[in-house]
């Protein structure tokens, strides 16, 4: 998914407060990537409240979207998240019929962007 011109835009005018014409490469790359991770983050907390039913969807819909072409995880990657979210030691031994919470899991993905 690419930033649209007005992201972009909204972004540099954040960066470039004194109207310099200039911003910090580094700080824009930062920033830019953190705006990216969110809007997958949006995307992602909309799809599984579309199908959770209770605040709740299944591990293996979780699974699905995330290896989706939205998102395209790979196996592995995916596999890693479920494993220690669920506190399992492989992924064999998740059952993909287990419900998770929602709000729960977007959590544990929005403390992973907090930066400092």
């Amino acid at each position: 998914m690419k930033c649209t011109e007005r992201e972009v835009m909204t972004l540099i005018s954040e960066l470039d407060k004194q109207n310099s014409g200039q911003v910090n490469y580094r700080e824009f790359l930062k920033f830019s990537y953190l705006c990216q991770m969110y809007i997958f983050h949006f995307k992602l907390h909309g799809l599984l409240l579309a199908e959770a039913k209770q605040g709740l969807v299944t591990v293996g819909y979780l699974e699905h979207v995330l290896q989706s072409g939205d998102f395209n995880f790979p196996v592995n990657a995916v596999d890693t998240v479920l494993t220690t979210m669920l506190g399992v030691p492989e992924s064999s031994q998740i059952d993909r019929n287990c419900q998770i919470k929602v709000e729960t899991f977007m959590e544990s993905l929005r403390s992973q962007f907090l930066i400092n």
